[in-house]
C-alpha cells in the first residue's frame, strides 16, 4: 500500500559527503544512510526524504543550474548532485545508495554548499509543489548531514550565513550532523579540518541542532539508530505529596528495550483472486479429551487454577472481584537513604523500564515545585524518593525509587522513576561464603586484578562503550537483511557487521600497550586445574536402577576419617562427598551441602549428572530418618518443596522431579511417620509423588517397618 503523502510526519534531506577525501570510509557511510532509510520503511513511518552527493564530478542541482541560466557561471554550488528527489523512499531509492560513485581527486566538497542547496531544496518543496501541510509543527523538518569535513570550503561571509540561519530557523528546520573523526584521516589534514569545523561551529550555535562525533571506523554503519522513537507522554495526572499538595505531571519512557519488528503471517492459499488479501485469521478450538471428535463451545469454557491433585474453577465475575480495586493515582511513600553500609534499595533492585516525570508545562506553581524537589535531592545524593505509581484504573500498584536528573540544554528538571520488586519479585541465590583461606586471593593475584581495571579503561580508548553510542549489532543485522532480501531475494544472511565485533573484547589497538600484557599474565597468576569426572556406575553401588537402600544408603558403621578430606558436596560425586562428610562427623556440611550441590547440577542442565544428584537425595533422606537426624527431616521437606515449586518455570526440574516419583525411585517427603517432626504426613508424601509427576498416578509407599527397640508396645503382647 502506497503511503498517503498527506499524513506526513517528518521529511528529510540527506547530504552526503562523496568527495575524495572520504577515502576508504565512504562504504560504511553509504552503508549507515541505507540503514537509516531502512529502518524508516520497515517501521512503515510517514516520512519523506532527498537525497544530495556532494563532493562529486559532476554537477545537478536547481541552484547551479539557475546560476548557469542567470549569468552564465556554472562554479556556483558546484559539485553537489540531487540523486534523488524528494518522496516516499521505495526500491530505486535503496539501489541509489549501491551507486559507488565518488569525486576524482582534487573534487572539492564543500558542506556549506551542501547545506544551502538543502534549505533551498526543503523551501521548494512547500512553496513550488504546493504543499503548505510541510510547514505544519507537526511534521519534523531536518538535514542530515555526513561527512568527515576533510573536503576544502570557501570562505563563508557573516551576511550569507546568518541568511541560511535564518531560513533554518524560520522554518523550524533541524540540523543533524554525523561527523566522521577518524583520527588517522584527520592527522593528515588537520588545518582544512579546523577551518571546516569553524564554519560548523558558527552555524551550529544559533540552529536546533544535534551532532554525533564518530571517532572508531567501525561504528560508522551503526551511527543511526534503526528505528528513531520520539518521547511520548505515557502518563499525566497529578503526583500527590500528603493531602494538601497536589503537582501536575506528564511522564515518558526513558528507555526500553527495542525489539525486532513483528512478522506477520502471508497466506500463499489466495490464488485465482483478482485482489488477494493474504491476510490469515486465527482461529483457536478446543476438544474433550475423552472424546476428540466434540468440540467445546466457547460459552462451556471457564478458567480454572491448579490447587494440588485438584483443579479449583473461578469464574470470570469471581475473578474481577478477586482483582485488586486501585485508582489511577502517584502518591508520595517517602524518603530513604541509598549510601549506607546496608541500604533501602540496591541497584540491582531496579526493575523494567525507566520513566521521566516532568511538570506540566501550562503549570507554572508545578514547574517551580518540581524544579525545588529536583534541587532538593540533587543537594543530598545519597537519598532515593519512593512513590506508589498505578498508572491506569485497576492496574497494579508499584512502588518505584525517584532519582533526580537536573536541567539541561533542552531539558527541564525532571526526575528519573524506577519499578521496585516486592519480597516475591526478588531472587535468591544461596552459595557458601569465601571466608576459607584458600578461597582468598593471593597479593599477587589482587595485584593482578588492580592492573586489570587499570590498564583496560576505556576513556584511555577514547571508547567508553557509552550507551547512547552503542547499536544493538542483532537489530542491524536484521535490517542488513531485509534491506539486502529486498534488493535480491537470493541474497545470503550477512555476516554480523562492524557493531557486534565492537562487543567481542577488549579494543586492545587503542588501549595502552601493558592492557595486552596484563591480559596474557592472567593464566599464569589464575592458573586452572581440569577436575577429572567420576564415571557413573549405573549398575553398581549407587546406580538409580539398582537396591534402592544401597543407592541411597548412608552407612553408619563406616570407619571414621574414612574420606576427611572432602571440604564441601561437589557436583561430581555428590553422594560420596555427603557420605564421606557424614563420616568426618561434619553434618553440618554434609546436610547443608546436598541442597545446594542439587540446584547447581540443576542449573547445569546436564542430564548425567543428575543421576547423581537423585542418589545424593536418596542418601540424605536415608540419613535424616535416623534418630540421630530427625531433626534435619523438616530442612530436606522444606528443599523439596521448593524444588518443587520452582519446576513451574524450568523444563529441567520437571524431568528432574518425574524421575523422582518414578516407581523404581519414589523419592518423597518424610513423613512423621519415618522421622517425628518432619512436618508431613503419609497423605502428603503421596500428594507431593502425584504433583510431581502428574502424568503418573503415584503409588503409596509401604510403611516402614518400626524396629524392635522403638516399638514401645512390644511388651505387652
Amino acid at each position: 500500500m502506497a503511503p498517503n503523502p498527506d499524513r506526513v510526519t517528518e521529511v528529510c534531506v540527506i547530504l552526503l559527503d562523496v568527495g575524495p577525501e572520504m577515502g576508504e570510509y565512504l562504504p560504511a557511510a553509504r552503508e549507515a544512510v541505507a540503514a537509516f532509510v531502512t529502518g524508516k520503511m520497515v517501521n512503515k513511518m510517514p516520512f519523506q526524504a532527498q537525497l544530495f552527493y556532494f563532493g562529486t564530478t559532476g554537477t545537478s542541482n536547481v541552484l547551479n543550474q539557475e546560476m548557469m541560466d542567470a549569468d552564465g557561471d556554472d562554479s556556483q554550488y558546484a559539485h553537489i548532485t540531487e540523486v534523488r528527489p524528494l518522496g516516499f523512499p521505495e526500491l530505486p531509492w535503496l539501489r541509489s545508495l549501491q551507486n559507488h560513485e565518488q569525486g576524482e581527486p582534487g573534487t572539492p566538497s564543500d558542506f556549506f554548499d551542501a547545506l544551502t542547496v538543502a534549505v533551498d531544496a526543503l523551501h521548494r518543496a512547500w512553496a513550488a509543489e504546493g504543499r503548505p501541510d510541510l510547514l505544519k509543527k507537526s511534521v519534523a523538518k531536518r538535514i542530515l548531514l555526513v561527512s568527515n569535513f576533510l573536503g576544502e570550503s570557501q570562505p563563508v561571509d557573516d551576511d550569507f550565513m546568518a541568511s541560511v540561519v535564518d531560513r533554518l530557523n524560520q522554518s523550524d528546520i533541524k540540523l543533524d550532523v554525523r561527523s566522521l573523526d577518524i583520527p588517522e584521516a584527520d592527522e593528515k589534514l588537520s588545518a582544512v579540518k579546523s577551518a571546516n569545523t569553524d564554519i560548523l561551529a558558527r552555524v551550529l550555535q544559533d540552529v536546533r541542532h544535534t551532532q554525533q562525533n564518530v571517532t572508531d571506523a567501525a561504528a560508522i554503519p551503526t551511527m543511526f539508530k534503526t528505528k528513531e522513537t520520539a518521547a511520548t507522554v505515557t502518563w499525566s495526572g497529578a503526583f500527590e505529596i500528603g493531602d494538601q499538595m497536589k503537582i501536575s505531571v506528564k511522564m515518558s519512557k526513558k528507555t526500553a528495550q527495542e525489539r525486532l519488528p513483528s512478522v506477520g503471517k502471508w497466506s500463499q492459499l489466495a490464488y485465482g483472486n483478482t485482489a488477494p488479501t493474504h491476510g490469515v485469521v486465527l482461529d483457536r478450538e478446543y476438544r474433550l479429551e475423552r472424546d476428540p471428535d466434540q468440540v467445546v463451545d466457547e460459552s462451556e469454557r471457564v478458567k480454572a487454577y491448579q490447587y494440588g491433585s485438584q483443579t479449583v474453577v473461578i469464574p470470570e465475575e469471581i475473578e474481577q472481584l478477586l482483582s485488586f480495586k486501585a485508582a489511577k493515582s502517584m502518591k508520595l511513600l517517602g524518603f530513604v537513604r541509598t549510601n549506607d553500609e546496608d541500604p533501602a534499595i540496591q541497584r540491582y533492585h531496579y526493575m523494567k523500564d525507566v520513566w521521566a516525570m516532568v511538570a506540566a508545562k501550562e503549570d507554572e506553581r508545578s514547574r517551580t515545585a518540581m524544579s525545588a524537589l529536583v534541587q532538593a535531592l540533587q543537594k543530598d545524593p545519597g537519598v532515593a524518593m519512593l512513590v506508589r505509581f498505578v498508572s491506569r484504573e485497576n492496574s497494579a500498584v508499584q512502588v518505584c525509587a525517584c532519582r533526580p536528573l537536573p536541567p539541561a540544554v533542552g531539558r527541564a528538571p525532571c526526575l528519573v522513576l524506577n519499578t521496585l520488586p516486592y519480597q516475591e519479585d526478588i531472587r535468591s541465590f544461596p552459595f557458601p561464603e569465601f571466608a576459607k583461606s584458600k578461597h582468598l586471593p593471593s597479593k599477587d593475584q589482587r595485584r593482578a586484578a588492580k592492573a586489570l581495571v587499570a590498564h583496560l579503561d576505556l576513556t584511555q580508548a577514547g571508547d567508553p562503550v557509552r550507551p547512547e553510542t552503542v547499536a544493538n549489532p542483532l537489530l542491524h543485522r536484521f535490517y542488513d537483511f531485509v534491506r539486502a532480501r529486498a534488493l535480491d531475494v537470493e541474497a545470503p544472511l550477512p555476516p554480523p557487521g562492524a557493531g557486534a565485533d565492537r562487543l567481542r573484547g577488549p579494543p586492545l589497538d587503542r588501549l595502552p600497550e601493558k592492557a595486552a600484557a596484563v591480559l596474557a599474565s592472567l593464566p599464569d597468576v589464575f592458573p586452572i586445574k581440569q577436575k577429572e569426572e567420576a564415571k557413573d556406575d549405573e549398575e553398581g553401588e549407587g546406580g538409580l536402577l539398582g537396591d534402592a537402600a544401597t543407592a541411597a544408603g548412608f552407612d553408619p558403621t563406616a570407619e571414621a576419617g574414612a574420606g576427611s578430606a572432602v571440604d564441601a558436596v561437589g557436583t561430581s560425586t555428590p553422594k560420596e562427598d555427603f557420605q564421606n562428610l557424614m563420616a568426618a562427623g561434619r553434618a553440618d556440611a554434609a546436610f547443608e551441602g546436598v541442597p545446594l550441590a542439587v540446584q547447581r547440577i540443576l542449573d547445569s542442565s546436564n542430564e548425567g549428572l543428575q543421576k547423581k544428584a537423585l542418589a545424593a537425595l536418596q542418601a540424605m533422606r536415608k540419613a535424616c530418618s535416623q534418630r540421630d537426624h530427625f531433626a534435619r527431616a523438616a530442612d530436606f521437606n522444606a528443599f523439596l518443596r521448593r524444588l518443587l515449586a520452582s519446576a513451574e518455570d524450568s523444563a529441567t526440574r520437571r524431568k528432574f522431579l518425574a524421575k523422582m516419583a518414578a516407581p523404581e525411585v519414589q523419592l518423597t517427603l518424610l513423613s512423621s511417620q519415618e522421622a517425628p517432626g518432619s512436618g508431613a504426613t503419609a497423605s502428603d508424601a503421596r500428594d507431593f509423588l502425584t504433583a510431581a509427576n502428574p502424568s503418573q498416578k503415584a503409588e503409596e509407599p509401604p510403611p516402614e517397618e518400626v524396629p524392635a527397640d522403638d516399638d514401645d508396645f512390644a511388651d505387652m503382647e
